[in-house]
């Protein structure tokens, strides 16, 4: 005949392991989600920042504005070396005035004259700073390779709510009480596993 109290007492270990194993999970459900917030959100690797110096110094020097060089002054306007450019105290507005007429005042991003002036050396400089700033940068992994991670982690992730939710359907079966589902639970999980 069965121990009606040492079985008790079985259910009651079963249950308070099953509890701890649970918890395990959503510590380990919680540290991927947030490895998973860091990978989408980590400061970019000095070699993408680098990357993205250049591409915005090869766009803001195009070469093409060079062809105001070789067109007759009537089919494009005032010379550009006939124009006079004045900065105002908020260094933002510029006003461009020629000889036979005022193109009026603008605001304008200072980095396409810096940029089409200076191409080489502002690149040079901004790649310095880059590499001098990504010293107290945290910087997260190469563009190129957070895809493979991440699609990694939410591999790892599912399998982990798979588990959690196998552990939560087997323990209401045998009427264990104290196993409910998180908030953020995937719905997809559970109806999967209930189907």
């Amino acid at each position: 005949m069965i121990d009606p109290k040492k079985l008790k007492s079985v259910i009651q270990k079963n249950a308070e392991s099953a509890k701890e194993q649970l918890a395990g999970m959503r510590d380990e459900i919680q540290t991927i989600k947030d490895e998973l917030h860091w990978l989408e959100n980590a400061p970019l690797h000095v070699d993408d920042a680098i990357a993205a110096i250049k591409k915005l110094v090869g766009e803001k020097s195009d070469i093409q504005a060079i062809n105001h060089f070789f067109y007759p002054r009537g089919l494009n306007g005032p010379n550009p070396l006939e124009l006079e450019v004045g900065f105002a105290y908020d260094k933002s507005s510029i006003m461009i005035q020629s000889p036979t007429r005022i193109s009026g005042s603008t605001i304008t991003d200072v980095s396409d004259l810096i940029c089409g002036l200076f191409p080489i050396e502002t690149e040079k400089r901004l790649i310095a700073q880059a590499r001098k700033a990504a010293d107290g940068i945290q910087s997260g992994p190469l563009l190129s390779e957070r895809p493979a991670l991440k699609r990694d982690l939410e591999k790892r992730l599912r399998g982990i709510e798979i588990d959690e939710e196998e552990l939560i359907c087997t323990a209401e079966e045998l009427g264990m009480i104290g196993f409910y589902r998180r908030e953020d639970c995937n719905p997809e999980v559970v109806l999967m596993i209930e189907a």
